[in-house]
């Protein structure tokens, strides 16, 4: 638990920077700037390769967007990334918080109140 907590935390914020990333800037291809004419080729599960001038012949391979899919594929994921990251960081948030006050609880002794006199 010690150990999980940081790691899953970082992999939250990461997951909010790169949904943050990809929906601010979604023209991009491997973090390479795209243009008019360039394609994406996506050739494995996150593996992105910027085709420079290679709209001229239009997506030819199974893999291959156009900026206007790239930009459309990317605003999704980012939008994933985004609600994960944030959903990772609160869930986190609310179990520490919780633990706290359940320590505290256990540790704090009952105290009746007591009337003024």
């Amino acid at each position: 638990m010690l150990i999980a907590l940081p790691v899953c935390f970082g992999l939250g914020i990461f997951a909010i920077w790169m949904g943050s990333s990809l929906i601010t800037s979604p023209a991009q291809c491997g973090f390479d700037a795209m243009s008019e004419n360039d394609l994406c080729w996506h050739t494995g599960r996150s593996v992105e390769n910027l085709v420079v001038d290679g709209a001229a012949n239009g997506p030819t391979r199974r893999g291959e967007y156009t900026l206007g899919q790239q930009e459309s594929a990317n605003h999704l994921r980012g939008l994933l990334f985004l609600g994960s990251g944030l959903l990772a960081v609160v869930t986190i948030g609310l179990f520490v918080s919780i633990r706290f006050v359940n320590e505290r609880r256990r540790r704090t002794p009952f105290r009746q109140a007591q009337a003024p006199t």
